[in-house]
């Protein structure tokens, strides 16, 4: 999940054609059997859906998105990939951080659904906050609706030497900011929930915005819960973002862009079939016994829509 600009336009979104996504689940030299690559499969047993026409201020009505094909994917210079010792993803507060489930999502469970997510090749901490006040020329301005909004630059600044430090160098595979301060990428921006840098592995992500009194929802669900499922999608398009996956044009995803929260809502907390096949090689995944852990995280956390999702995918790949 990205961010909000000041409008533009982009030209008009066309969507891929059938044969465009078959051929984008193909990596360099494999042979193009659908018959047996069991992720194609899963678009015919009615497990992807295709993206909603785009509407005025939406994404892609003001965002050009190429999107990105199994070969683009692989041949993607900066990704994190587990390896060896370096397999620890770091959550990492900075500013005051609310221990309110009702203010704030709590940092706890960000982490285990980060765990599910990712599965067990990825050891996820959440690691000592961090004072603004210590963050050296941190730059902050008073944005358009007079919140203090901090410029994400300085913070990858921060973060990135962070990373490069001895103790952090030699197992981490990303650290993620997390904050309730708003942020903003640049002066020509409102502002950004969210950011990724994966040049430098970090990412930078503000819940600020996520209480259904400052963002007013259409989801049926406690204040609580709002805020923890908004949060869930944000932290996992980012760091997905950090693994190498650009924005999805080719199914409906949690890869899919999103200019404001009816889009992210609208979005599903699962991978597409062709996003999901992009991670599973790299993270190792046993999707059935990933999918049972996301299942088990939606299903104590009240998301009964993704549950759902879950079990269907569980069935596909024959295991409940």
């Amino acid at each position: 999940f990205s961010a909000l600009v000041l409008p533009r336009m982009a030209p008009r979104f066309t969507p891929k054609t059938a044969a465009e996504t078959r051929r984008a689940f193909w990596a360099q030299g494999q042979k193009e059997d659908g018959g047996t690559d069991r992720f194609l499969g899963m678009t015919d047993a009615g497990l992807s859906r295709p993206l909603p026409k785009p509407r005025p201020g939406d994404w892609l009505r003001e965002h050009a998105e190429p999107g990105q094909t199994l070969r683009q994917f692989h041949n993607t210079s900066f990704r994190i990939v587990p390896h060896g010792a370096v397999t620890t993803l770091l959550l990492q507060p900075i500013g005051d951080y609310l221990a309110d489930p009702v203010s704030a999502p709590p940092l706890p469970l960000l982490a285990a659904y980060l765990q599910a997510f990712f599965g067990p090749g990825v050891d996820v901490r959440v690691t000592k906050p961090v004072a603004l006040e210590r963050i050296p020329n941190l730059t902050t301005r008073v944005g358009p609706e007079g919140l203090r909004q901090v410029l994400v630059g300085d913070l990858y600044a921060y973060l990135g030497g962070v990373m490069k430090s001895k103790d952090r160098a030699r197992t981490t595979l990303a650290t993620v900011g997390v904050t309730m301060e708003d942020l903003y990428p640049g002066d020509k921006w409102n502002f950004v929930y969210g950011e990724a840098n994966p040049m430098d592995a970090v990412g930078v992500f503000s819940f600020a915005r996520y209480h259904p009194s400052f963002t007013p929802t259409t989801l049926q669900t406690s204040p609580e819960v709002t805020m923890l499922l908004r949060s869930c999608k944000v932290l996992s398009h980012e760091v997905g973002h950090l693994a190498g996956l650009k924005h999805c044009v080719h199914f409906h995803c949690i890869m899919n862009g999103a200019n404001h929260a009816r889009e992210l809502e609208q979005q599903p907390l699962q991978l597409c079939p062709l996003c999901l096949k992009k991670l599973a090689g790299p993270f190792h995944w046993d999707i059935a016994a990933r999918s049972k852990a996301l299942e088990a995280f939606y299903a104590a956390h009240g998301f009964p829509e993704a549950v759902a999702e879950e079990q269907r995918l569980q069935a596909y790949f024959g295991t409940k």
